[in-house]
């Protein structure tokens, strides 16, 4: 099991909103897949796979904050 993290999208970036996913759990995803789109103060960006997987669990749901770095799902590398 790999942890997907809170991207830190600028330097002074300290919390993210996920603001939607575009993989649920148990869905495959390939590399540079977007799994899901991030939302800081000035910027929106999307978080993309380095890697083929099975997305396993989203710890982090459409609209919640998290701290950059946190673990915001987990997934299984294929």
């Amino acid at each position: 099991m790999i942890e997907i993290v809170m991207p830190r999208l600028g330097l002074n970036m300290e919390k993210g909103t996920i603001i939607k996913w575009h993989v649920k759990e148990g869905d495959s995803f390939r590399k540079d897949d977007v799994l899901c789109e991030v939302e800081s103060e000035k910027s929106i960006g999307d978080v993309t796979a380095d890697f083929d997987g099975i997305l396993l669990r989203i710890l982090v749901k459409e609209n919640e904050e998290m701290e950059v770095i946190k673990p915001i799902a987990e997934v299984e590398k294929q």
